[in-house]
């Protein structure tokens, strides 16, 4: 039976919450991927792995490519925000939602076993990407490396990877060890294609700066290879407008909303926080999907001004129990005001406003914001 639209969004947004539902194999996605004649071969391809910033160092080379080259350009990342369109990207612009569907539900009528939500959507956007033709597809690794389904595109067709920033995320899944994780991201380099290593460079600068640098670095020398003056103002507003809820700032609301959702993106927010609002009292609005909320709040205010904190309870199974954070953060935190809230559409007030914690909950953020 085919699915309209809205049917097959919610249907696939439901699996999303779902964790138990990760294929530790790349078996079926191969299989998956033959049926449709290898589309994820048809181009050449930038992989992308890290803990943090992999997303962000995927959109400032979108962008290069965009504004420096002839090339079709597109990107496959995870999560998404607020659709799961926004993951796939053609020339800056997320796959429209007629084709999403009917590209599934062409995958329903072909693929006879059962795939993971984070393989339909790869196939989805490598059959995509073959179809429109594209030049260079720059696809963000949505977990490790050794059995994400980017490591099924062949060696030939690899333009670059890279490896960003890495720390302790997916701990059941990678490893209990930054080299455990290390080794499971290092699984995407091959011998014969050029590998560009945050650790490797001693970029100056901002957390941002340093992506947009491995960003750069990677664009002039396995893309572009020539030397040519880069406006590094556009690329960056280019980036603001295109990648959401990273150190997003809403002037109207005097609010800051940033996807921080382990211990070392709020270390980062931290960092950026004392570095571009010095001085400020600051409200944290917090949810989380971790468990690990205790340390994950203990680095994000450390040596801030902290007015008030407000935990919202996630409609998620995999959510945090507001209840219990509140009494967790409170013996953690006695000298700082702590509360229950209900999530509404944010208001301009006296204090300046910091809301993360979540990916999920930074989504349901910009559903009431409005743009």
């Amino acid at each position: 039976m085919a699915f309209t639209a809205k049917q097959e969004l919610i249907e696939l947004l439901k699996d999303d919450h779902d964790f138990r539902k990760i294929n530790l194999s790349l078996d079926n996605i191969k299989k998956a991927l033959a049926i449709f004649s290898n589309p994820q071969d048809d181009f050449e391809s930038v992989i992308v792995a890290g803990t943090n910033g992999k997303g962000s160092v995927c959109t400032y080379l979108e962008q290069l490519c965009l504004k420096y080259t002839d090339l079709k350009v597109a990107k496959f990342t995870s999560p998404h925000l607020i659709s799961v369109t926004e993951r796939i990207k053609l020339q800056n612009n997320e796959i429209p939602e007629a084709r999403f569907v009917e590209l599934l539900n062409e995958i329903k009528e072909k693929i006879s076993f059962e795939l993971t939500y984070f393989e339909k959507l790869s196939l989805v956007a490598f059959v995509y990407f073959s179809r429109e033709k594209v030049d260079i597809a720059i696809i963000e690794v949505g977990m490790g490396g050794r059995l994400d389904c980017a490591n099924v595109i062949s060696a030939e067709k690899r333009k670059a990877t890279s490896i960003t920033s890495i720390g302790l995320d997916h701990v059941h899944f990678l490893g209990d060890t930054v080299e455990k994780i290390r080794k499971e991201k290092e699984a995407i380099k091959r011998k014969t294609v050029p590998h560009f290593d945050y650790q490797d460079y001693d970029f100056p600068g901002s957390i941002q700066e340093k992506n947009y640098s491995l960003a750069l670095e990677i664009f002039k020398k396995a893309i572009q290879k020539t030397d040519i003056e880069i406006d590094k103002e556009y690329i960056f507003k280019a980036y603001k407008t295109s990648y959401r809820a990273r150190f997003e700032f809403f002037e109207k609301y005097d609010l800051l909303l940033d996807s921080a959702h382990n211990l070392d993106g709020a270390k980062v927010l931290n960092e950026y926080l004392k570095e571009e609002f010095k001085g400020k009292k600051i409200d944290f609005h917090l949810a989380f999907l971790d468990r690990n909320y205790r340390s994950f709040v203990r680095n994000l205010i450390e040596d801030i001004d902290v007015e008030k904190i407000f935990i919202y309870q996630l409609e998620d199974d995999r959510a945090a129990v507001s209840k219990i954070v509140l009494r967790d953060l409170k013996e953690d935190l006695a000298h700082i005001e702590i509360e229950l809230a209900d999530l509404q559409k944010p208001t301009k007030s006296e204090n300046f406003k910091v809301y993360t914690g979540s990916i999920y909950f930074c989504g349901q953020v910009l559903k009431l914001i409005g743009n």
